[in-house]
């Protein structure tokens, strides 16, 4: 994802409104199915930083291997304001999907206490906060897909990369997502996660309640360190078989195994097609959208 820029205070939450909410909430979460793992669909998806206007979007629809991309909804840490991508309201998401876009929502808030990222928003290291902050982050998300036209459907939260040395930090994560997912699940959503595979995805895989509340994981790997390698020109990202953590640190190919798994295999670089070039990263893609 785009480095977030400076956040903007959230201000004192009013938790004690939200404790009856979140507890019906939760109790209707459900657990993930898991069926036998599904090869991925050579599908392809975008993101890119600010929404491309609708002209983009056609001809990128007619010229280039993406069939969905991502648009960020907002947040705390995001980079793309709205005063930055003025083009993205309902016109915008109705325009692009009788196109033929899927589109990938995220909400990009408050990050791991234990961060090492500038200019951005943190979540309370208190783990007994944190379920409360992520149903009220979940809130605030759907108000905004509402706005713009998104009745149903998944939304992604984006957590950066955090250290995982920190046990409290992980724990402020897992609890966060447990309160994400309630959230969404209690206004009719989906709910989904993007992070990194050795850092949030992992930390998910590791508590069953938390894995089983959230629908689709969107997995930052990037195959090369060099956005530019030339063998991003032939590779085919995998979906399944993660290896590459530490031992007791591995996500199991039996969790989110239908058709709930993106992966971003390559970070921020340029692509053009049909003569318009964007900053992109690029993202297998099997997960679940809007549209």
């Amino acid at each position: 994802m785009s480095a977030p820029t400076r956040a903007i205070g959230r201000g004192r939450r009013a938790r004690v409104l939200l404790v009856a909410v979140f507890a019906l909430a939760l109790a209707a979460c459900y657990p993930a199915s898991k069926p036998v793992p599904q090869a991925p669909a050579p599908k392809q998806a975008f993101d890119a930083a600010c929404a491309p206007t609708l002209d983009t979007m056609t001809t990128w629809w007619n010229t280039s291997p993406y069939t969905s991309t991502a648009i960020y909804l907002g947040g705390s840490s995001v980079y793309c304001r709205s005063y930055m991508q003025p083009q993205l309201n309902a016109n915008w998401v109705s325009s692009v999907q009788a196109t033929g876009w899927k589109l990938i929502p995220i909400w990009v808030g408050p990050q791991a206490p234990c961060t090492t990222l500038t200019d951005v928003s943190k979540l309370n290291a208190d783990p007994s906060v944190a379920v409360h902050d992520g149903f009220q982050e979940a809130i605030w998300a759907v108000t905004r897909a509402r706005q713009l036209g998104m009745a149903s459907g998944p939304i992604y939260y984006d957590m950066e990369f955090y250290p995982t040395a920190d046990a409290t930090c992980r724990k402020v994560v897992q609890q966060f997502a447990l309160g994400w997912g309630a959230g969404l699940h209690f206004q009719g959503y989906q709910s989904g996660f993007y992070s990194s595979l050795c850092a949030g995805i992992v930390d998910l895989s590791l508590d069953v309640q938390v894995a089983n509340t959230i629908d689709s994981i969107w997995v930052a790997a990037w195959a090369y360190n060099d956005q530019n390698d030339p063998r991003y020109g032939t590779y085919v990202p995998n979906l399944f078989g993660y290896t590459a953590c530490a031992p007791g640190r591995q996500v199991p190919d039996t969790m989110w195994a239908s058709h709930q798994r993106i992966r971003q295999y390559r970070g921020g670089h340029d692509e053009t097609w049909g003569g318009v070039k964007l900053n992109v990263d690029s993202n297998g893609d099997d997960g679940l959208h809007f549209g």
